[in-house]
C-alpha cells in the first residue's frame, strides 16, 4: 500500500512557476554601486512578495480539498486534532454520524472515556504533537473511506491509525 503525497493543483504551479520565477529574478545582472544594490534588493524582494501573491491568486491559492478523499481526510484530522492536540473530547465526539442521535447518558459516558484516555496518552508518551494524513482510500463496497492517520507522539514514537469515515446525506463527512 502507497502512502505517497499526491501534488495538487497548487502545490504544482508553486514548484514550477514559482522556482522558474525565482531563478530569473536572482540572475538578474545587478549594478556595482552599493546604493544602486542596495536600492535592487529592495525593490527585488518587493517584486518577489507581489509575484508570490499574485501566483498564489492564480494558481487558486486555496487548500480547499478536491476529491471526496481529501474532503473525509480533512474532516477526519480535525477530528482528532480536536482532541489530542487541543484537548477538546466534544469535538471528536461530535465528528461522529450518530453524535446527535446518541442519549445524554452515553454521550457523558464517552466524553469521560476520551479524557481518560487523553491523560493516558499524556502521561505515557507526552501527548500527540502532530498528526498527518497518510493517505485515504475509498472503499466503495462498505460506501466508505478509510482514511490514515499517522500521530506523531511527544516521545518521538508514531503510530498510523484507520479512521474509517462515511458521507452524510447532506454530503459532509463523518466518523463511522
Amino acid at each position: 500500500m502507497s502512502h505517497g503525497h499526491t501534488r495538487t493543483h497548487t502545490e504544482s504551479c508553486w514548484s514550477h512557476g514559482f522556482a522558474r520565477f525565482f531563478t530569473f529574478l536572482f540572475y538578474l545582472p545587478v549594478p556595482y554601486d552599493a546604493t544602486a544594490l542596495r536600492s535592487t534588493r529592495l525593490l527585488s524582494r518587493a517584486v518577489a512578495v507581489l509575484a508570490a501573491g499574485l501566483l498564489m491568486v492564480g494558481c487558486g491559492g486555496s487548500d480547499a480539498p478536491q476529491t471526496e478523499e481529501q474532503k473525509a481526510s480533512l474532516v477526519a484530522k480535525e477530528c482528532y486534532e480536536g482532541l489530542y492536540i487541543n484537548g477538546h473530547p466534544e469535538l471528536f465526539l461530535n465528528g461522529r454520524i450518530d453524535a446527535a442521535q446518541m442519549p445524554q447518558s452515553f454521550r457523558q459516558q464517552l466524553l469521560s472515556g476520551y479524557s481518560k484516555h487523553l491523560r493516558q496518552v499524556e502521561s505515557q508518551r507526552r501527548g500527540v504533537r502532530s498528526i498527518e494524513v497518510a493517505s485515504a482510500q475509498r472503499d466503495s463496497t462498505l460506501n466508505l473511506v478509510q482514511v490514515f492517520l499517522t500521530f506523531h507522539y511527544g516521545n518521538g514514537s508514531q503510530e498510523e491509525i484507520v479512521v474509517p469515515m462515511v458521507q452524510a446525506t447532506d454530503g459532509s463527512w463523518h466518523m463511522k
